[in-house]
């Protein structure tokens, strides 16, 4: 049996690779850079567009909580016109 030859999977670099490499890098450094400012600008927004959310969110429960607070009050009301009107036999009781 003969011993196995491992091989690299990975394919040999030739100079002009490298020299190809160095040069696209001249050009992807400030990409990268201004990717990476974007992504921050991004992120940043998407921060202030959920906490503008979770406000409206908030608003909109405190809305709800006066709008059954308001039913409330008028059916009350209701109820006290009714008793009012029966005590001075405006309506059949």
């Amino acid at each position: 049996m003969s011993p196995v030859r491992s091989r690299s999977l990975a394919p040999e670099t030739s100079a002009l690779d490298m020299a190809l490499n160095q040069r696209l890098s001249i050009f992807s450094a400030p990409i990268s850079r201004a990717s990476r400012r974007g992504f921050d600008r991004i992120v940043t927004r998407f921060g202030e567009l959920t906490t503008r959310v979770v406000a409206l969110e908030r608003n909109l429960a405190a809305m709800k909580v006066d709008y059954a607070t308001t039913q409330l009050r008028l059916e009350n009301m209701d109820r006290r016109i009714e008793l009012i009107e029966k005590r001075l036999s405006l309506i059949e009781a």
